[in-house]
């Protein structure tokens, strides 16, 4: 019902800039929030990392304090460590169009993808990245430092995995071009074709 709240709240808004959103549609998006968050208070659980996603989640719409979202991150990682949807909201977070400063989003997902050996890092490293280029324009990878590689591996090791194969060899095909890959971007252009997803 809290993740009903929120997606209710962002209808009020709507998807554009912040300039552009109506004083009505600030007022009715920050009622709903307040609503999410009594049905999250309410719940009296916190044993599920799903709570502190949420939590996050409304306390980066409602602007609150960066510290808060750290100690939300904090306690919802210690709960279950691997819980990606936990990171990729941090991450967001941490974009600059919200509180984070330049490169401090690509820096936690490093930070991030380092505490898991191997191939679950390099998985936790693409998805946060793919996470964080659908909110710009490249820019992510072509003025900070990128790990291409390593998001290769993991888009890669996605993709194995079977469960929506084309949607991570898609996200591939467009990191590969913006990285400069231009042989992988092409080969994964012609190859998914119409089922080409970015």
């Amino acid at each position: 019902m809290a993740d009903w709240y929120i997606a209710y709240a962002w209808k009020a808004r709507g998807a554009g800039w912040s300039n552009t959103v109506s004083r009505d549609g600030w007022r009715e998006m920050h009622a709903r929030l307040r609503k999410a968050a009594e049905v999250l208070d309410a719940a009296q659980t916190i044993d599920d990392p799903e709570y502190y996603r949420l939590k996050i989640t409304i306390a980066v719409d409602a602007s609150d304090e960066r510290e808060e979202m750290g100690r939300l991150f904090e306690q919802g990682a210690a709960l279950a460590p691997e819980y990606y949807p936990l990171y990729s909201n941090r991450a967001y977070f941490l974009l600059p169009r919200w509180f984070g400063e330049e490169g401090e989003g690509e820096q936690f997902s490093r930070d991030c993808a380092d505490a898991f050996p191997g191939e679950r890092g390099d998985i936790l490293y693409a998805e946060l990245i793919s996470a964080e280029a659908k909110y710009d324009d490249g820019s992510v990878m072509k003025g900070l430092p990128f790990d291409y590689e390593r998001a290769r591996r993991g888009f890669l090791a996605l993709a194995a995995m079977g469960k929506e194969s084309n949607l991570w060899r898609s996200h591939l095909c467009r990191v590969a071009a913006i990285s400069g890959d231009k042989e992988t971007a092409r080969r994964l252009f012609l190859e998914l074709g119409r089922d080409l997803n970015v």
